[in-house]
């Protein structure tokens, strides 16, 4: 007797059932997928903006480093033009701090802190000029809030972007006004040209000379001028962080009463610079409110060099709702941010309270 047997197929059922647990199952890939690609995408952007920043940052370092200002020693003069004694002097010139390009009051925006100097970058328009390295140049940084009508390209169709920006200002070696302003000044005050006012020499350039994007979503920009060592020279007294700036500002025309921390034609030793930057999805989700409270929020900062640290970092003991540094803030308001900072040393400062010869 032959046995048959019956092979079972599937049930309406559970043929519906597979097809409702594989389309979860779809559905489920799709979304993780689609959670993947976006945090790929945001952390791709993140680290790309970043990376301009940083690229900016090291740009602008890696130049103030080179900052000269090929010091001499010559006659100190009286009123009478006599000879008195040998002074250290300089054409060139070095200057940093808040309110030099402007202020965060000021139309654009510029806020924080500038500083411009000379330095031997080899820049120059004029083609035959290119194979001279050493040519010297007027350069500056500042952070400016403004959009970008007057840098884009006339043919695109893409709304205009307001942004903060660091600035680099260049003038080429062909256009240099400094010396028209500088050479023949002493320390009495009796330049050549009369109508020289302690500033043109980077105000004509500012106004003048070429300028270009560094960086965008650059909100901050600190210079802390001090020594390469907080130890004075004549005593076991130490010096603070601020003692070459303690308002932050530092400019090698000004006579200090005190030679341990004169900045007459001297370079600062060190120059610690911070630079804080945001994310392109937090400049987009700003409001221009929240943009003017936060040049609000900068400009009430950075103007007291002792505190830095302060006025920088959030404090880890304090509670993030009540603590007045930028980065509280910036934590406060949601605002993805990253916080470059270094010491540079300039090549060029030989640091001396040697004053008359």
């Amino acid at each position: 007797m032959t046995s048959i047997s019956k092979s079972h197929g599937y049930t309406l059922i559970e043929l519906l059932v597979a097809i409702v647990i594989l389309s979860l199952l779809c559905v489920i890939l799709a979304s993780m997928t689609q959670m993947i690609a976006k945090t790929w995408t945001s952390t791709t952007a993140k680290i790309e903006q970043f990376n301009n920043a940083r690229e900016g940052f090291e740009s602008m370092t890696r130049r103030l480093s080179q900052a000269v200002l090929n010091t001499y020693w010559d006659y100190d003069r009286d009123a009478n033009g006599n000879p008195i004694r040998y002074i250290r002097e300089s054409e060139l010139r070095f200057v940093s701090g808040p309110g030099l390009a402007g202020s965060a009051a000021t139309t654009p925006p510029r806020p924080t802190h500038s500083v411009f100097f000379q330095a031997p970058l080899g820049y120059s328009e004029v083609a035959s000029y290119g194979n001279l390295g050493n040519l010297l140049n007027t350069w500056g940084y500042y952070i400016e809030y403004s959009d970008d009508s007057q840098t884009r390209p006339s043919f695109t169709t893409q709304p205009v972007r307001t942004r903060f920006r660091l600035i680099e200002m260049t003038e080429p070696t062909e256009n240099l006004t400094l010396y028209q302003y500088t050479s023949g000044t002493n320390s009495s005050g009796n330049p050549k040209n009369p109508s020289y006012q302690g500033s043109e020499w980077y105000t004509h350039p500012l106004s003048a000379s070429p300028k270009r994007v560094m960086a965008e979503n650059i909100i901050a920009l600190v210079i802390l001028p001090r020594f390469a060592a907080y130890e004075k020279n004549s005593s076991a007294v130490p010096f603070s962080a601020d003692a070459l700036a303690p308002a932050y500002s530092y400019d090698t025309t000004v006579a200090n009463a005190d030679p341990e921390t004169n900045s007459k034609n001297q370079l600062p030793p060190v120059l610690q610079v911070a630079m804080v930057a945001i994310d392109e999805a937090s400049a987009e989700r700003m409001s221009a409110q929240a943009n003017q409270l936060l040049l609000q929020k900068i400009g009430s900062l950075f103007t007291n060099a002792s505190a830095f640290t302060s006025d920088l970092y959030l404090n880890p003991q304090t509670d993030v709702s009540q603590d007045p540094s930028l980065e509280a803030y910036l934590i406060r308001n949601k605002i993805n941010y990253r916080i470059l900072t270094t010491n540079i040393s300039l090549k060029s400062a030989k640091w001396s309270t040697e004053q008359a010869d």
